[in-house]
């Protein structure tokens, strides 16, 4: 076999190896990096996480859809609540939502529920809220 046939079937079995080994789940990875939690206790947890729901709606609402890296704020009042998200700008729109619902799911599981701040980073996408301003 030579000539174009020979080259059809390399190219066909090079494709079927590249599929079979390097296959992608098709959904972002959402393993932890870190977390770590702000256990300083000067605001009572109840307001700042009224505070903090805003704050998380907005973010899981507008990160995906404006470039991938999103801050807001919050006030309760004289609580202040502040958030940024960012996901990999190699992901799709509905990964970065994933991602950071996970994320946002895992500050409960992961120790932080009733922290004042806390920030966690997995493979695709990263979440953090403080009752302080910040910028990253």
């Amino acid at each position: 076999m030579e000539g174009p046939c020979r080259s059809l079937v390399v190219v066909l079995v090079a494709i079927g190896f590249l599929s079979v080994c390097c296959s992608v789940d098709g959904g972002p990875d959402t393993n932890l990096i870190y977390k770590r939690c702000n256990k300083e206790e000067d605001v009572d947890e109840t307001y700042f996480k009224f505070c903090l729901k805003p704050v998380i709606d907005n973010l899981s609402a507008q990160t995906a859809d404006h470039g991938y890296n999103c801050y807001a704020n919050s006030h309760i009042g004289n609580v202040p609540c502040y958030g940024h998200t960012v996901c990999n700008g190699g992901i799709s729109h509905d990964d970065c939502l994933s991602c950071l619902n996970k994320a946002i799911d895992d500050i409960d599981s992961e120790g932080c529920e009733w922290d004042i701040g806390v920030q966690i980073q997995l493979v695709d996408c990263r979440v953090r809220f403080e009752k302080y301003e910040f910028y990253e």
